[in-house]
């Protein structure tokens, strides 16, 4: 069965805790294309997109690391998820930067410059009072993590995915 690797910052990393993309070393976890907990946190992600793009598009005060998890085909034909801190954004292209080393994508590494799709987006979070929201799969993919992982997490996400009042 082909896996594709999931990246799972902003949790934990080697025991600690990074913000969003910080570091370009995080734990990285395979997951079966046909997992439906995460292909789940992945439609709920991309349904509320909207809702990231709003918050990007108006950078209000005290919300801070927009960024997506990108789905990039590797030179061996299987995915890989990874962060990307966004710079800028349209209805056809996505551009920032790599928030992650990826693992098996070639000629590219934590912050090289990269343009996809938004099609490819399967994850979105930004941090808004030192809490993350959206993360979809890194919480689809937090009972995988250790109880170390899983206390930090709880720690650095919301309670929820979306701030009361978002749609």
């Amino acid at each position: 069965m082909a896996r594709g690797v999931v990246a799972l910052a902003p949790v934990a990393v080697a025991g600690a805790v990074v913000i969003a993309g910080c570091s370009p070393k995080e734990k990285l976890v395979p997951v079966a294309p046909t997992d439906p907990k995460v292909n789940a946190a992945i439609a709920q992600a991309r349904a509320t997109l909207p809702t990231f793009w709003e918050k990007f598009d108006n950078q209000a005060p005290g919300v801070t690391h927009y960024e997506v998890k990108a789905k990039l085909v590797t030179p061996r034909g299987c995915c890989e998820h990874i962060w990307v801190d966004v710079e800028s954004h349209n209805d056809l292209a996505v551009r920032g930067t790599l928030a992650n080393n990826p693992v098996e994508l070639t000629g590219v590494r934590f912050g090289s410059e990269i343009t996809f799709g938004p099609e490819r987006i399967s994850d979105w979070l930004y941090q808004k009072n030192g809490k993350i929201y959206g993360g979809y799969t890194v919480r689809a993919l937090a009972e995988r993590m250790s109880p170390e992982e899983q206390r930090q997490a709880e720690r650095q996400l919301s309670p929820t995915p979306l701030e009361t009042g978002a749609h």
